[in-house]
């Protein structure tokens, strides 16, 4: 496994920013236009969802389906419902569709009143973003390869799944900069297997009680690939070390200082997700984090930069407005 991922490792003066399915805050997700927000603003690094559609083509989406919330039809009418599984279509097919912007009125709009639409875009393939990175030689991949343990026919196998992400990887010669990782951990093995020189990154979140519902850390769990696990005395950074990981990727209300230390001794990364507010952002910093995924990554950059902090080597303190 190739050494470039220290290169994300936090510093005396950076922590690093990965703008979440490019910049969810401010433009719609997963979009050729949030991407290039996030490159034009400064940023090193950017997180992407990738699932696979019919005829074997990465395509960066979060959800299995289609989301009635930010999706409408070739007529520019929003779905009334939620959509075929992704994997049920071609990629010519999902052209077909428009995901520049949130559903008016929804429970998903009020969570970000910020963003702007911008209706017509489509959703990209993952070599659409590579062809996009590939000529900015210290750039990072940040992908979540999205399965589903408990729903195994959702989407494509763990197996097919590292196949045609790893494809436009080599074709553009990204590999030794691009962290994959995932809820399911077979995927990771899958990875390991495959393409032992891309760094693996393990997300976790931890069941509180019978909430959330997207944790994957709890008794019996079927997405730690047989894994028998609990959260408690440091676990989730040992087993991370254990399966040959690079980076633990919690999230965020769970973890605490005494984890990343714990996580830093074993030499792991510690990425965490989803920080938004303020506060939050600043006990990351606390706490020790290499590195914060983000919705607001101008809202990041700002809390750095008021701590003396920068997100990348070279970064400038910023001077863009804030989202």
């Amino acid at each position: 496994m190739s050494g470039r991922i220290e290169a994300l490792r936090r510093t005396a003066d950076v922590v690093h920013v990965f703008g979440h399915r490019g910049a969810r805050g401010v433009y719609a997700e997963n979009t050729m236009t949030g991407f290039q927000y996030a490159i034009d603003i400064g940023l090193d690094a950017i997180e992407v969802d990738v699932l696979a559609s019919r005829d074997g083509v990465a395509v960066l989406t979060h959800n299995p389906r289609l989301w009635r919330d930010i999706t409408r039809d070739m007529r520019g009418d929003w779905l009334v419902k939620d959509g075929p599984l992704v994997r049920n279509l071609s990629f010519h097919g999902l052209q077909s569709y428009d995901v520049g912007g949130i559903r008016p009125g929804s429970a998903y709009a009020a969570l970000f009143p910020e963003q702007t639409g911008m209706p017509g875009l489509r959703i990209p393939s993952l070599a659409d973003l590579c062809d996009l990175i590939a000529p900015l030689p210290e750039f990072w991949l940040n992908i979540e390869i999205k399965s589903f343990a408990a729903d195994p026919l959702a989407t494509a196998s763990p197996e097919e799944l590292t196949a045609m992400t790893l494809r436009p990887l080599r074709e553009f010669g990204l590999e030794e900069r691009t962290v994959v990782q995932s809820f399911d951990w077979r995927v990771l093995r899958a990875f390991r297997v495959a393409a032992p020189q891309v760094a693996r990154s393990y997300l976790t979140q931890i069941r509180h009680g019978r909430e959330p519902v997207g944790a994957n850390i709890f008794p019996n769990s079927p997405w730690l690939d047989g894994l028998a696990l609990s959260p408690a005395d440091g676990a989730l950074p040992q087993a991370v070390a254990d399966l040959g990981g690079q980076v633990w990727c919690p999230y965020f209300g769970d973890v605490t200082e005494q984890d990343v230390t714990r996580a830093h001794d074993l030499g792991l990364l510690v990425n965490v997700w989803t920080v938004n507010e303020v506060p939050d952002f600043h006990r990351m910093v606390d706490i020790g984090v290499d590195g914060i995924i983000t919705d607001y990554p101008v809202r990041a950059q700002q809390v750095l930069a008021g701590r003396g902090l920068r997100w990348r080597h070279d970064a400038p303190m910023p001077s863009v407005a804030p989202h």
